[in-house]
């Protein structure tokens, strides 16, 4: 929203409860229905972010960063635009406003941003992370090309100490026995005498119950029917062949 907000100069705002929408709107469309100042511009040449000034509202500051040569800083700063359908113009001294740190990191961050939004347009994308990577490593920003690493370059031992390797010993969960854990020779013997001998017991007969089928007979039932079947074929076939005749 803030992006469609930027390309039309207009605002936006975000609602995240259902009890907020009639205010919030109310707010947005009087806002958009008589903003303070439209069609904002500067005097200033250099590289600006954003490139286009936004439309001024009420309670809604706007704020730009521009970048100039050291040599090509202006006493003054020239902005016109409309007010209520009128011409309006401003002059904005800069010797009357004190120096200040850190705008290069801001401007950076600006530009950054506004590269990100660039990829939507018809540039390159590898034109566009060539730029962001410059600027990012410039200004030492974290970006989506770049990230930052701290490094304690204070030592945790003198150089000339010689190194040792030491077991350190760790915690267990509660009623664990590290003793069990590690395997032993005397440890293993002293399982095994622990464990009792098995007891022997006299054999015994083994009976089974009877669920077999009585297959004999129905290996017999089976052959009579098959001896059956075949001479009813035969008979069968010798009708037919006397029919024909």
């Amino acid at each position: 929203m803030s992006r469609a907000a930027k390309f039309g100069r207009g605002t936006y705002v975000q609602i995240g409860d259902i009890q907020e929408v009639a205010s919030r709107m109310s707010r947005l469309f009087t806002a958009i229905d008589a903003p303070v100042l439209i069609n904002l511009k500067t005097s200033l040449a250099g590289e600006s972010y954003p490139a286009r000034l936004p439309d001024l509202y009420v309670g809604e500051p706007i704020v730009s960063v521009t970048r100039l040569p050291k040599t090509a800083v202006p006493k003054q700063i020239h902005f016109t635009g409309q007010r209520a359908a009128q011409p309006w113009s401003a002059v904005l001294r800069l010797e009357e406003i004190p120096m200040a740190k850190g705008l290069d990191v801001l401007w950076a961050r600006d530009k950054i941003a506004a590269l990100e939004e660039s990829r939507f347009s018809r540039a390159t994308a590898a034109d566009i992370d060539a730029q962001i990577l410059k600027t990012a490593l410039k200004h030492h920003l974290v970006s989506r090309l770049t990230s930052l690493v701290a490094v304690d370059i204070e030592p945790s031992r003198p150089l000339e100490a010689r190194l040792d390797t030491r077991k350190v010993p760790t915690m267990l969960p509660e009623g664990w026995d590290f003793a069990k854990l590690v395997y032993t020779p005397d440890r293993h013997a002293e399982n095994r005498a622990s464990v009792p001998a098995p007891i022997q017991t006299a054999a015994r007969p083994l009976t089974l119950p009877a669920t077999a089928s009585p297959h004999v007979w129905l290996l017999l039932q089976g052959a009579l029917l098959f001896l059956l079947g075949l001479a009813g074929l035969h008979l069968g076939q010798g009708g037919r062949s006397k029919v024909v005749r």
